[in-house]
C-alpha cells in the first residue's frame, strides 16, 4: 500500500515541478509554437493576409521558440536562455504597443501597417481597398 501512495506523490511531483524556472524556457517556447500557428492558420485558412510589421512580430516568436531547444543542448543554459527569451518578449511587446499605435493612427510609420494586395482578389475586394487607401 504504502508503494503505491509513493508512486503517485513522485507523479504529483513530476507535474507540480512543471512550472520551475528551468521548465520555463521550453513552457515559453511552446507558448510561442501556438502563438505561430494560430497567426499561420488565420493567414491560410481565414485568408487575412499580415502586414510588415505582423512578420516582424512573427520574428520575435520564432527566435523565442528557437531558444527553448537550448536547455535539451546544455541544461546549464536553461537560465540564459529564459534571460534570453525575457528580453525577446519585452522587444515583442513594444513591436506590439508600436503596431497597435499604428493601426490606431496614433503615430506614423515609416512600414506600412496593410496586407500587399493580391491579383487573386475579386473586383469587390479590390474596390474596399481603393476606399481604404483613400
Amino acid at each position: 500500500m504504502s508503494e503505491r501512495i509513493k508512486g503517485s506523490s513522485k507523479m504529483k511531483s513530476k507535474f507540480g515541478n512543471l512550472f520551475n524556472v528551468e521548465n520555463l524556457p521550453f513552457l515559453l517556447g511552446v507558448f510561442s509554437l501556438t502563438a505561430l500557428l494560430l497567426a499561420y492558420g488565420v493567414e491560410q485558412f481565414g485568408g487575412i493576409l499580415p502586414c510588415h510589421l505582423c512578420i516582424y512580430q512573427r520574428y520575435v516568436y520564432q527566435a523565442i521558440l528557437c531558444t527553448a531547444f537550448v536547455p535539451f543542448i546544455n541544461n546549464n543554459l536553461s537560465r540564459f536562455a529564459l534571460l534570453a527569451q525575457l528580453v525577446l518578449l519585452l522587444c515583442g511587446i513594444g513591436l506590439s504597443v508600436y503596431h497597435i499605435g499604428v493601426e490606431q493612427k496614433w503615430w506614423e510609420s515609416a512600414i506600412s501597417c496593410a496586407a500587399p494586395l493580391t491579383t487573386s482578389g475579386s473586383i469587390e475586394m479590390l474596390e474596399q481597398a481603393k476606399d481604404i487607401f483613400q
